[in-house]
Formats: C-alpha cells, structure tokens, sequence
C-alpha cells in the first residue's frame, strides 16, 4: 500500500532512523497525511517511550527462540576459546568492528593456530566491501568444513546465518563521525545493549547456543 511507512531495526536510532521517527511525528501532529499507517519494528527495542511518544500500541508477534548461553570473557582470551569452540565441533561467528580488526583476527588464527592447514575448518570474512560472490561463501556447505565467520556488524542484522552454534563479540562497531569542518572519520565505539542482543540472537535462530562478549 502507498500510505503504509515500515521503518525497520529502530533500535539501532542512527541519524537516519532518528529523523525519520521525528519526521512521522510531524506529519501525523500536524494532519498531513492522515491515512499514513506507520510500522515500527525491531526484534529487541524497548517499546515504553514510543508507545508514549505517538500515543500508540505495541503489537508483539513471538518468534521461536532457544536458549543462549552468555559469558563475559577478556579480550585477550578470544582466540583460545575460537579454538576451543572448533575443536568441539561447533560453527562459530566473530564480530568485529571493522575491515582491519577482521584481517587481523584472521591473520592471527592462520599463523598461531594454523587453521589455514586444517582441512576441517574455513575461516571466511565478511563485511560490506566484499563482492557479492564473496559474501555468499557463508553459505558454501558443499566441502562439509566447520566455518568461522569473522564479520562486522554487517551480520547483526543484514544477513542471518542459521548454523551458527557460537558467537564471539569484542562488542565494538565502527560508525562515521563528522566534525566541525565537514571531515568524515571512522571511530570505533561500544555497542548498545540492543546490539548485544541482537548478536546473540545470532546464535540462537535454530537451536541452543553460546554467546561470548569479550568485555
């Protein structure tokens, strides 16, 4: 329908998500299209404030949901549970917070533990510079090797991988910030407990998983 607006993955509250939520409010506070029919979604946002902010009801649909097993590691002991994790048999799912922090991870897997030698496991980056061939290797089960999947946030939500039976958060992501002159630079901040959320989710979309945050 041409007067329905669904606005997806609130929670995030970018500028963009932002604006346009304040622009909904506009248009409905000062009659501009009264037939809009507006949706808000999201898997993990606390509904109380927008409830109150448009005077309106929140309709829950349920999904099914397994458990996930959380555990705070240090950061320092990322790579001995990716290891542990393969080992056991498991496919697994690394954010990290951008293009470098993967290559790093991925160098450092292949030179201290080898796993560019097993033939029992693939390590495959994902992030939103890749191809698209690139990117549709996660889906490649035809050599019947255990992954690691080592991502930006690019898989929090853009793309589900259904046999993740581990993740692992450094619980960063990379944002662009604008200073006072104009200039664009990349910064890596924490993310939000909405975030968590929705990454440990990941590991919960079609059986019972485990969630580590390196914090």
């Amino acid at each position: 329908r041409k007067n329905c607006l669904i606005i997806d993955e609130v929670h995030e509250w970018n500028l963009n998500i932002e604006t346009l939520v304040a622009y909904v409010k506009y248009i409905r506070d000062n009659h501009i299209n009264d037939d809009l029919k507006v949706i808000l979604m999201s898997a993990t946002i606390d509904t109380t404030s927008l409830e109150e902010y448009f005077n309106a009801k929140t309709l829950e649909i349920p999904g099914t949901c397994y458990d996930v097993e959380l555990e705070k590691i240090v950061p320092a002991y990322k790579y001995d549970t990716i290891e542990r994790k393969v080992n056991d048999g498991k496919n697994i799912l690394v954010f990290e917070a951008g293009k470098s922090e993967i290559n790093e991870t991925i160098n450092y897997l292949n030179t201290t533990y080898c796993f560019n030698l097993r033939n029992d496991v693939e390590i495959i980056p994902l992030h939103g510079e890749l191809s698209f061939e690139d990117q549709m290797k996660i889906w490649d089960d035809s050599n019947n090797k255990k992954k690691v999947i080592v991502t930006t946030n690019i898989a929090q939500t853009s793309i589900t991988v259904p046999y993740v039976d581990v993740v692992i958060d450094m619980g960063t992501a990379k944002i662009v910030e604008v200073d006072e002159n104009g200039i664009e630079s990349l910064k890596i901040v924490d993310i939000s407990q909405a975030d968590i959320m929705q990454r440990k989710g990941r590991a919960g979309r079609t059986k019972d998983g485990e969630y580590y945050l390196c914090s």
